[in-house]
């Protein structure tokens, strides 16, 4: 699924999401239109996410989330 809807409660939890959410659009990593997000590179997303991106898939894996 590239395509995930965010409430504006939810992001109003945060203006570090904003801010992270508009540097992605920028970089054409996402989309970011009406609460939807949507992902346009997911290999180049995930290569930018930081160290913990990759230790949560782990993890995710070790408990069949993947």
């Amino acid at each position: 699924m590239n395509t995930f809807r965010i409430r504006q409660s939810s992001a109003a939890l945060s203006l570090c999401f904003l801010l992270a959410a508009g540097f992605l659009e920028n970089a054409g990593l996402i989309q970011n239109l009406r609460g939807t997000v949507k992902i346009l590179n997911r290999k180049s997303l995930e290569d930018t996410a930081c160290e913990c991106y990759g230790i949560i898939q782990h993890f995710n894996g070790s408990l069949g989330l993947k």
